[in-house]
């Protein structure tokens, strides 16, 4: 009759014989579902030839590794042994399964490296190396990349006749010459747009119309807002944000009193330009019926921290500084701009103390100020002579 301990050891060995068996499996489970998902990952990884394949190879390695496991039955238990993980080679994927050859998959891959934090670099190499022929791969393209290689992407593809640009593809040219304040560019795209059919589109026109009052032609912008057979309140909001950024707030206020007239229902955008037009203005009484119809409009809007703190800035410099304080007591939300613009306002107002006070509780609560806000303490210090 075998002793406990002879027994003991023999479950033993028995139970560690099951847990190698199961860890087996589990590898060799998880290795077909590795081979069933790498391919596509693999293929990416050694897509196009030369320079293109050694890039993305190094790129997207750690996505194509495969883990392989051995049995060795030495010693009458089962040992599982991780063998030395390998990336996939260019050699391993043929040339007719490459994935970066649909277009779907490059937009794909553009959108994707474009939405992670540092994936920029990836989005040029791509723009680098590979041609799009596509208009949705050229779109996903134009839309993810800096400015200026937008503009030079979109310049060649409409000299060499490889994509027909479309609706996306002019929206996106307009709004890398409207960032770069390329005006000369995008009046050759302008004219590129007006030769096509797309000059009827809302969202090209409404682009157009941006891109113009961004350069600081806003006769111009005026004129292809007048040309438009269909507006929306973006159409509306693009034509008052060239105004004021022109420092032509009168037109502005014009502007939303014509959309008024036309029933449509003003945006928070809307409100955040008729708020900054009345503060260039400094007229306190059209400041407060903006806000009483802004009120009336839609109550939410006051919940919002930028409607919020475009009143705060319209009444300070309107001179209402009561009702500037009564605003920001009354916002349920802040940022550092709001704290900002009330600080600026006890500044002009001579206020400093105030404003040094303000700056404190702006610090308790957690914000950190900027640039406005060391003017505005500047300011109020240098006018009230508080040196030290």
């Amino acid at each position: 009759m075998p002793s406990r301990d002879a027994t003991l050891s023999r479950d033993s060995r028995l139970a560690r014989q099951r847990g190698c068996h199961r860890r087996l499996a589990g590898g060799l489970r998880r290795r077909r579902k590795l081979r069933r998902t790498c391919p596509a990952k693999s293929a990416v990884a050694s897509s196009g030839a030369g320079s293109v394949a050694e890039s993305f190879q190094r790129r997207w390695k750690h996505h194509a590794m495969l883990s392989d496991a051995s049995y060795d039955a030495s010693g009458g238990c089962g040992r599982v042994r991780r063998l030395r993980t390998r990336p996939a080679s260019p050699e391993t994927c043929r040339d007719d399964d490459s994935t970066l050859r649909p277009p779907s998959a490059v937009a794909k891959l553009v959108e994707r490296y474009h939405a992670v934090t540092g994936g920029n670099g990836h989005v040029r190499l791509i723009f680098h190396h590979h041609h799009c022929s596509s208009a949705l791969a050229s779109n996903a393209m134009l839309r993810c990349i800096r400015p200026e290689d937008a503009l030079s992407l979109f310049s060649h593809q409409n000299k060499s006749g490889l994509v027909t640009p479309d609706r996306f593809a002019y929206t996106c040219a307009l709004s890398s010459c409207a960032q770069l304040n390329a005006l000369l560019e995008g009046t050759q795209v302008q004219a590129c747009i007006a030769k096509s059919e797309s000059t009827s589109d809302v969202v090209v026109s409404t682009t157009a119309v941006h891109f113009y009052a961004s350069c600081g032609d806003v006769d111009t912008a005026r004129q292809v807002f007048d040309e438009m057979t269909t507006r929306n309140s973006v159409t509306w909001n693009a034509l008052m944000t060239g105004f004021c950024l022109n420092d032509r707030a009168e037109e502005a206020v014009s502007v939303f009193d014509e959309m008024l007239r036309y029933g449509l229902r003003i945006t928070e955008r809307t409100a955040i330009v008729l708020l900054s037009a009345c503060s260039q203005l400094g007229d306190l009484a059209l400041g407060s019926t903006a806000h009483g119809y802004i009120y009336k409009a839609a109550a939410r809007f006051e919940e919002c921290v930028f409607t919020g703190t475009g009143l705060v800035d319209m009444y300070c410099k309107c001179g209402s500084l009561t009702s500037a304080s009564k605003v920001f007591d009354d916002m349920t939300s802040r940022n550092v701009l709001t704290w900002s613009a009330m600080i600026g306002g006890l500044a002009i107002h001579g206020e400093g103390k105030a404003a040094l006070r303000l700056m404190e509780e702006m610090m308790k609560a957690g914000f950190w100020p900027n640039a406005a806000t060391f003017t505005g303490l500047l300011f109020a210090c240098v006018h009230r002579g508080l040196v030290d």
